[in-house]
């Protein structure tokens, strides 16, 4: 017996073909549907998703209207248009379908709150993210793995690490490769000063991804971030040449592969100067001074690094170019304070007089810097008596440092 070819038999046709990700054939069927009923919803909302899946999102919009025009009522083609929306940074209209989603079927809608949730996550919303993926889990409690890690991870996005850690443990006890609760996992411990737990969830996150050539690739740049990461706690913990090593991976594959590193520009020159500070800390001046070369060539040159470029010169046994380099420094350093008598470059002038011996510029330096005028400077920038407290102390306790030094380098040349 032939069957027969009603609507029914060609909805089921395109949701086969849907299934085994044949979108081209699903839509072929579903419209078959739309001529013998082009009152069909459905059809059209499937047709949607199918374009949504192949990123053909211009194409999908229109299905998506006809389908609410036709099922005004439905909570479906809303939350369908609403996750358009949000793909495509729509996050008015988005919210404005996925509200009215949610109002057509409150208590059991847990695909609207999902997407809904997802919106509000990606506008940095996290507060009313967790409220409905919160909503979502009491509907789904099967998808606890799910929500978890989204909970978890806008948790750790609002800074609340200990709350986002408490969520990720819970989903890597469930999953044990579960890629992104260690990544979140690893930034909650890394913010918390946890820095060995970091180290641990860090390379855990990068096993997997090295355990998966094809994961590794689409998110190589997950994979360089994380490199990084660790090579910072690493760094923290004073583990210097496991951070050179993870640094200069991350380098390596930047440099074996020009998208990638124009993709991740910032970081890579980031990775020197991070390399150079691990070198110098070892005593390595030579490529410290390399790395912090490179890093000026893209980035602005900063006190900081210049006052390392000086320092390695000068470490190096290159004293003249040394002091001529902190010269031009100084000559930089004056203009800018003639602009803005900022304490903190008056600071780093006065450390760069001393190292070219000028002892009596550095402490006309620090004389500048009475109780009054710090406080005063330091209160333009921070709000809480507290944090003024704490930075006035430490910049009393680093003149004073610098002050007794100059004076026995004094006393040592006469």
């Amino acid at each position: 017996m032939f069957e027969k070819k009603n609507e029914e038999y060609y909805m089921n046709k395109g949701r086969e073909c849907k299934k085994n990700e044949k979108y081209n054939d699903a839509i072929k069927y579903y419209n078959k549907a739309i001529k013998l009923n082009p009152k069909c919803w459905k059809a059209y909302n499937n047709i949607g998703l199918c374009y949504k899946v192949l990123k053909e999102y211009e194409k999908s919009l229109p299905y998506y209207n006809k389908a609410i025009e036709i099922a005004p009522d439905s909570a479906i083609p809303y939350t369908n248009r609403g996750n358009l929306y949000n793909i495509l940074g729509k996050f008015d209209e988005a919210l404005n379908d996925l509200n009215k989603a949610v109002e057509l079927n409150k208590e059991n809608n847990m695909f609207s709150y999902d997407r809904r949730g997802i919106c509000y996550r990606d506008m940095g919303k996290y507060k009313e993210a967790i409220e409905d993926f919160t909503k979502a889990l009491e509907l789904a409690p099967e998808d606890i793995e799910i929500y978890y890690e989204e909970i978890g991870q806008c948790y750790t996005r609002l800074g609340d690490y200990k709350k986002g850690l408490f969520y990720l443990n819970n989903v890597i006890m469930m999953n044990k490769d579960s890629l992104f609760a260690y990544a979140n996992k690893a930034l909650c411990n890394q913010k918390l000063g946890n820095y060995n737990e970091a180290i641990l969830d860090y390379t855990k996150f990068i096993e997997i991804l090295d355990n998966y050539d094809n994961e590794k690739t689409t998110f190589i740049n997950k994979y360089i971030m994380a490199l990084y990461a660790r090579g910072k706690c690493n760094s923290t913990l004073g583990n210097m040449t496991e951070a050179i090593e993870d640094f200069t991976k991350a380098i390596d594959i930047c440099e074996g592969d020009i998208e990638i590193k124009n993709k991740n520009i910032d970081i890579y020159f980031e990775l020197f100067k991070e390399r150079g500070h691990a070198y110098m800390t070892i005593g390595d001046y030579k490529n410290t001074y390399y790395d912090i070369l490179k890093f000026n060539q893209y980035c602005e040159n900063t006190e900081e690094t210049n006052f390392i470029i000086a320092s390695c010169l000068w470490a190096m046994g290159k004293e003249d170019e040394s002091k001529e380099y902190l010269e031009r420094e100084i000559e930089r350093i004056t203009d800018l304070i003639k602009e803005d008598e900022d304490y903190r470059l008056i600071i780093i002038r006065a450390n760069y007089y001393t190292l070219i011996k000028k002892y009596k510029e550095t402490l006309a330096d620090l004389d500048k810097l009475t109780p009054d005028y710090l406080k005063e400077s330091i209160s333009k920038s921070k709000k809480e008596k507290k944090e003024i407290e704490e930075e006035y102390q430490s910049i009393i306790e680093e003149i004073n440092c610098l002050r007794n030094e100059c004076i026995r380098l004094m006393n040592e040349k006469s």
